[in-house]
């Protein structure tokens, strides 16, 4: 099981910065983010 805080933070957080149009898809990333790391991703 990897980090997915990290991955998928960093990997959210680049989408959200070139693409900020794609908040539904972010939203989609932070909650498998939760799901598979089971940790909150804030922001």
């Amino acid at each position: 099981m990897r980090p997915a805080e990290s991955d998928d933070a960093r990997f959210a957080k680049a989408l959200g910065r070139f693409h900020p149009d794609k908040s539904a898809e972010l939203r989609r990333l932070r909650r498998n983010a939760v799901g598979l790391g089971g940790r909150p991703v804030s922001r």
